[in-house]
């Protein structure tokens, strides 16, 4: 099945929608991450909404001039450096309001920023591919996954539950894991082109 009218399509075809002045994929992706980077870097809800569009907006200045190279870093360093760059000059501007003393506050910038950027890209990026594979599956596929797996319930009574055999969840849990997998990579690594659809 193909994603034609996904919001969520990954790897060249978010660049190239960037490129031909059509934002929306990207800013779905990168928006939410950067606004969740802000308030994990202690700064308000309106903080955060404009570090999410100034990086938004530096994103897609730069994007236009962007050449994917390996050997000159990830793409995901390439949003980490506009992320930070950006958190920094907020919190540089408004030191006086984090406390009387700003150096923990840079401190936990320095040391944590990486971690929790990465937790962060992470988690969006699994959220945006949970989305995809959603619509390249089964609905009962999908189903067996999301219980078994997130809500954690046991194998035999998803099977039971859904009209499956115990087998069946499991290859249906396999299934969904390999297509996110692809999902998050291609997201990771969005100039190495697409993969194809599985049921």
């Amino acid at each position: 099945m193909a994603l034609q009218n996904d919001p969520y399509r990954t790897r060249t075809s978010v660049l190239v929608d960037v490129l031909s002045g059509d934002g929306d994929a990207f800013a779905r992706i990168y928006t939410p991450l950067a606004y969740g980077m802000a308030r994990r870097m202690s700064l308000s809800h309106p903080d955060a909404e404009d570090i999410a569009q100034q990086v938004l907006l530096e994103i897609v200045r730069q994007i236009r001039d962007f050449h994917y190279d390996r050997s000159r870093g990830s793409f995901r360093g390439f949003i980490k450096a506009i992320v930070r760059r950006r958190v920094c000059d907020l919190k540089r501007r408004r030191r006086e309001v984090l406390a009387a003393d700003a150096a923990p506050a840079e401190g936990v910038l320095d040391d944590g920023f990486d971690r929790i950027f990465d937790r962060e890209w992470y988690k969006t990026h699994l959220s945006v591919a949970l989305e995809v594979v959603r619509g390249e599956v089964h609905a009962r596929t999908f189903e067996a996954f999301y219980r078994s797996v997130l809500l954690e319930q046991p194998v035999e009574q998803v099977a039971g539950e859904l009209g499956l055999s115990p087998n069946q969840v499991s290859q249906y849990k396999r299934r969904v894991f390999e297509r996110l997998k692809q999902h998050v990579e291609a997201l990771e690594n969005p100039a190495d082109g697409a993969g194809g659809n599985a049921r």
